[in-house]
């Protein structure tokens, strides 16, 4: 496991090249120069801070998946496609009934409505630390029934992940998300997951996230959507478990 430090975002980011290595140093730093934020902090006031990056570290690849659990699936019925991140890591893309719009991205490339690495610690460490990104790219005009489907796992304690989803909805674009949070009762981890929503003009874009954690399991999300001209967005939350 790897601390959250110079050595290791040297070691996560060795890969990177023009404008994403940019934007994974610009992060680090702003990263190193936060500190924790405290109750005392107005947007913070009614926040137990559920734990200190400072106390947890990184995989350097991802632990071992959690046990199948099709009721979402079941659900949902027909996918217009799906994906897997486990600790972090983008672990397979599938293709369903729609088009090949979901793809992979490399942390620290901008997409979509980029959440500034600046909001806080926690946001500067998922631009900094983050393993890459699922990303959907809804064409301009193209309708989408069902919906994609995105299922994340945390699975090793004492660790911490930095998942990231972005939709990306061209102007008159109609798009399903539903997002799907898991990890065991009694494993002590950690997950800063990020949602990107960038709709169009026009656009119709709907995310559904769900939050299935395990007892012991501590998050701090951020949310980002940004609506264009009549687009409309629709976001619903369902927490379920956590600590």
């Amino acid at each position: 496991m790897l601390p959250l430090d110079q050595t290791t975002f040297d070691r996560v980011s060795g890969s990177l090249s023009g404008a994403a290595a940019t934007a994974a140093r610009q992060s680090f730093t702003t990263y190193a120069n936060l500190r924790t934020p405290e109750p005392t902090e107005e947007v913070w006031r009614y926040v137990e801070i559920p734990f200190d990056l400072d106390d947890v570290s990184l995989l350097d690849a991802p632990g071992a998946r959690l046990p199948a659990d099709d009721r979402i699936r079941r659900v949902l019925g027909s996918l217009a496609g799906s994906a897997l991140i486990v600790d972090g890591f983008i672990e397979t893309i599938e293709e369903g009934t729609g088009p090949a719009l979901v793809s992979s991205i490399d942390s620290g490339q901008p997409a979509g409505a980029t959440i500034p690495a600046g909001l806080d610690r926690y946001s500067a460490a998922a631009s900094a630390f983050g393993r890459g990104a699922i990303v959907l790219n809804v064409p301009r005009g193209t309708a989408i029934g069902d919906p994609y489907f995105v299922e994340v796992q945390a699975t090793a304690a004492g660790t911490v992940s930095f998942p990231k989803v972005v939709v990306d909805g061209g102007d008159g674009s109609e798009a399903k998300v539903v997002i799907h949070y898991r990890s065991l009762d009694g494993v002590d981890v950690s997950v800063v997951p990020q949602v990107e929503v960038n709709a169009g003009a026009n656009a119709r874009v709907n995310v559904t996230t769900i939050r299935e954690w395990g007892d012991e399991t501590a998050m701090i999300g951020h949310h980002r959507l940004v609506a264009g001209r009549d687009a409309a967005v629709s976001a619903a939350d369902f927490g379920m478990g956590g600590r």
